[in-house]
C-alpha cells in the first residue's frame, strides 16, 4: 500500500512538472495513470481520502504557486509596462495550461476561461487567481457526480 502511495505521488508529481510547460505526461503505467488534473484529484480522494487529496493538491499546485508569487512580485517592481503585459501574458497562459481549460467542453472550463481572461485584462494579483482556481478546481472534483 505504502510503495503504491509512493508511486501516485510520484508520478503526479512528474505530470506536475511535464504539464506546467506542456509537455505530454508518459509515465511507465500511461495506461493506468489518470491523464487530466480533475481525474488525478478523484483518483486521490478515492484512494487516500482527504490527507490523499491535500498531498496531491500540494504536489499537483505547488510549483505553478510559487511561479505567481513570483509573476506577483515582478509585476509589482518593474516599472516598464511591457515587461508587466510579457509577465501578465505568460502567467495568464500557464493558468490555462494548468486547469486544462479548452481540453473539455464542460460550463466549469467556460467559467474557469473567463475568470482567467478577466484576470488578465484587470491585471489582478496572481496568487488570489491561483488559489481561486485550486479550490474551484476541488469543488467540482469533490461535487461533482
Amino acid at each position: 500500500m505504502k510503495k503504491e502511495k509512493l508511486k501516485f505521488y510520484r508520478n503526479a508529481f512528474k505530470y506536475s512538472l511535464l504539464h506546467i510547460f506542456g509537455c505530454k505526461f508518459t509515465g511507465e503505467d500511461m495506461e493506468t495513470a489518470p491523464n487530466r488534473i480533475a481525474d488525478i484529484l478523484k483518483t486521490a480522494y478515492e484512494r487516500y481520502k482527504t490527507i490523499g487529496l491535500i498531498t496531491t493538491n500540494l504536489i499537483l499546485f505547488g510549483l505553478a504557486l510559487l511561479l505567481m508569487v513570483g509573476a506577483d512580485i515582478g509585476s509589482n517592481v518593474i516599472d516598464i509596462l511591457w515587461i508587466k503585459e510579457c509577465i501578465n501574458f505568460l502567467v495568464g497562459i500557464i493558468c490555462l495550461m494548468k486547469f486544462e481549460v479548452f481540453k473539455s467542453k464542460a460550463p466549469t472550463e467556460y467559467l474557469k476561461f473567463s475568470f482567467i481572461f478577466l484576470s488578465v485584462i484587470s491585471h489582478s494579483f496572481w496568487i488570489i487567481t491561483y488559489i481561486f482556481l485550486v479550490i474551484f478546481e476541488n469543488l467540482t472534483i469533490l461535487y461533482h457526480n
